[in-house]
């Protein structure tokens, strides 16, 4: 989710700078997770409503719990993930360094 903003998390000062890119990665984010779970609800409400009805009372249990994963998983991937990140200690030295591609041998 962070992968847009993860060299400019360990880039800056800890503190205003990573809840900044915190926020933009959450702006970027958000309409794709908020648009797959309003579709995959809409799809379950039908049968989340009308379970009483026959034939479908054993589709009812089934759409309730994915509507409920469904708010569950957007929940944890808007809020909990982000927030985690933020109360993880930043590490420290070039061991985040990617390795260079100019030290890469060339295959003629």
């Amino acid at each position: 989710m962070l992968r847009p903003a993860g060299r400019e998390w360990f880039a800056g000062p800890v503190g205003a700078c990573q809840v900044r890119i915190w926020r933009r990665a959450l702006h970027e984010t958000a309409p794709s997770v908020v648009g797959t779970a309003l579709v995959s609800a809409a799809l379950l409400l039908p049968f989340a409503v009308l379970g009483g009805t026959a034939g479908l009372e054993v589709l009812q249990p089934f759409a309730l719990s994915m509507l409920a994963g469904l708010v569950t998983a957007a929940a944890v991937t808007l809020v909990a993930v982000p927030t985690l990140c933020l109360a993880v200690p930043r590490p420290a030295g070039p061991a985040l360094d990617e390795p260079s591609l100019a030290t890469s041998t060339e295959v003629n």
